[in-house]
Protein backbone atom coordinates (compact mmCIF):
# COMPACT_ATOMS: atom_id res chain seq x y z
CA UNK A 1 0.00 0.00 0.00
CA UNK A 2 1.39 3.35 -1.19
CA UNK A 3 1.71 6.12 1.30
CA UNK A 4 1.45 9.79 0.03
CA UNK A 5 1.94 13.21 1.60
CA UNK A 6 0.03 16.35 0.68
CA UNK A 7 0.99 20.02 0.58
CA UNK A 8 -0.99 22.35 -0.01
CA UNK A 9 0.77 26.40 -0.12
CA UNK A 10 -3.08 27.94 1.21
CA UNK A 11 -5.62 25.86 3.16
CA UNK A 12 -8.26 24.47 0.98
CA UNK A 13 -11.03 23.09 2.32
CA UNK A 14 -12.56 21.85 -1.41
CA UNK A 15 -9.35 19.46 -1.58
CA UNK A 16 -10.13 18.06 1.72
CA UNK A 17 -13.57 17.63 1.09
CA UNK A 18 -12.58 14.98 -1.74
CA UNK A 19 -9.67 13.86 0.38
CA UNK A 20 -12.31 12.63 3.02
CA UNK A 21 -14.47 11.68 0.26
CA UNK A 22 -11.90 9.50 -1.66
CA UNK A 23 -10.01 7.74 1.24
CA UNK A 24 -12.89 7.61 3.63
CA UNK A 25 -10.73 5.51 6.16
CA UNK A 26 -7.10 5.83 4.89
CA UNK A 27 -6.47 9.96 5.32
CA UNK A 28 -4.75 11.69 8.27
CA UNK A 29 -5.29 15.55 8.05
CA UNK A 30 -1.30 16.87 10.61
CA UNK A 31 -2.72 20.51 9.94
CA UNK A 32 -4.29 22.65 7.61
CA UNK A 33 -2.18 22.24 4.72
CA UNK A 34 -0.52 19.00 5.28
CA UNK A 35 -2.56 15.64 4.65
CA UNK A 36 -1.50 12.06 4.80
CA UNK A 37 -3.13 9.48 2.65
CA UNK A 38 -2.61 5.92 2.07
CA UNK A 39 -3.80 4.47 -1.12
CA UNK A 40 -4.45 0.45 -2.49
CA UNK A 41 -5.48 1.52 -5.86
CA UNK A 42 -3.39 4.42 -6.70
CA UNK A 43 0.16 3.93 -7.10
CA UNK A 44 0.99 7.80 -8.47
CA UNK A 45 1.79 10.97 -7.32
CA UNK A 46 0.12 12.46 -10.41
CA UNK A 47 -2.66 10.38 -9.85
CA UNK A 48 -2.82 11.04 -6.10
CA UNK A 49 -2.51 14.81 -7.44
CA UNK A 50 -5.63 15.01 -9.60
CA UNK A 51 -7.73 12.86 -7.66
CA UNK A 52 -7.53 15.34 -4.81
CA UNK A 53 -8.58 18.08 -7.56
CA UNK A 54 -5.01 19.92 -6.95
CA UNK A 55 -4.42 19.27 -10.69
CA UNK A 56 -7.73 20.65 -11.89
CA UNK A 57 -7.17 22.05 -15.63
CA UNK A 58 -10.24 24.88 -14.43
CA UNK A 59 -8.53 25.51 -11.10
CA UNK A 60 -5.02 24.16 -10.06
CA UNK A 61 -4.47 24.50 -6.82
CA UNK A 62 -0.63 25.08 -5.71
CA UNK A 63 0.55 22.15 -3.66
CA UNK A 64 2.66 18.75 -3.40
CA UNK A 65 2.39 15.38 -3.65
CA UNK A 66 5.43 12.98 -2.61
CA UNK A 67 4.99 9.52 -2.11
CA UNK A 68 6.32 8.52 1.12
CA UNK A 69 8.94 5.87 1.68
CA UNK A 70 10.55 6.65 4.81
CA UNK A 71 10.17 9.40 7.76
CA UNK A 72 11.70 10.92 11.03
CA UNK A 73 10.70 13.68 12.96
CA UNK A 74 8.63 15.14 16.08
CA UNK A 75 4.56 15.67 15.40
CA UNK A 76 1.94 14.63 17.27
CA UNK A 77 0.85 11.42 18.54
CA UNK A 78 -1.76 10.48 16.40
CA UNK A 79 0.15 11.07 13.12
CA UNK A 80 2.45 8.33 13.82
CA UNK A 81 0.10 6.14 14.89
CA UNK A 82 -1.34 6.82 11.71
CA UNK A 83 1.75 5.88 9.98
CA UNK A 84 2.43 2.71 11.43
CA UNK A 85 -0.74 1.36 10.37
CA UNK A 86 -0.97 2.35 6.86
CA UNK A 87 2.31 0.95 6.74
CA UNK A 88 1.72 -2.14 8.14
Amino acid sequence: MATFVIYLEEPNEEVWERISDRWKDSHFFASDRLALVSSNGITLAKDVSDAAGLTDDDNPVRGLVVELSAYYGFHQKELWEWLRKAQA
